[in-house]
């Protein structure tokens, strides 16, 4: 259940006779719950893409139908193994965000929109083949207008920067 709407999946198996590895000796050939011996588990896929809307807060349901095992084993009880995945996505901005720089007086100013907080400034020494590695540019930017802001002193050196994504623990 996704909310009040209800997804039903039969998981019974009538066509274990057709295993690929068949004629062998045993209980294959029998119908089953959900699986048969040697053959694939079939995914059973729900899309709630029209159900949820995003900040707001839904419940998900499994409940499984009454069972009665009729014929218990001895230390064998019916049960039933359920695994589950829900797999969700976010779409980001459309567009990376773009580095701005301005030089004035005293150094050089790079900015980028505050939106981008996922993102964090890094510079090197060199690019194409033979660069040396991108390291963390230290300095925590500034929040002004809707920006974040570095500003860096100048110095003789030649130094390229970029916006790096950072990893989301």
């Amino acid at each position: 259940m996704v909310g009040a709407n209800s997804f039903y999946n039969v998981l019974w198996r009538n066509d274990c006779y057709l295993n690929p590895n068949r004629p062998q000796p045993g209980t294959w050939q029998y119908s089953r719950a959900g699986w048969c011996p040697g053959a694939r588990v079939d995914a059973w896929m729900v899309d709630i893409t029209g159900l949820v809307s995003p900040g707001h807060s839904v419940a998900l349901n499994y409940i499984a139908d009454p069972y009665t095992n009729t014929s218990i084993d001895a230390g064998n009880p019916a049960r039933h193994w359920v695994a589950s995945q829900l797999i969700t996505y976010r779409p980001g901005p459309t567009n990376a965000p773009a580095l701005g720089v301005g030089l004035t007086a005293s150094g050089l100013t790079l900015s980028w929109p505050s939106w981008a907080h996922r993102h964090e400034l890094y510079s090197a020494s060199a690019i194409g083949t033979n660069a040396g590695l991108w390291s963390r540019v230290l300095q925590t930017p500034q929040v002004i207008s809707n920006a974040f802001i570095v500003h860096l002193p100048l110095t003789p050196k030649v130094a390229f920067y970029r916006l790096q994504t950072v990893a989301v623990p």
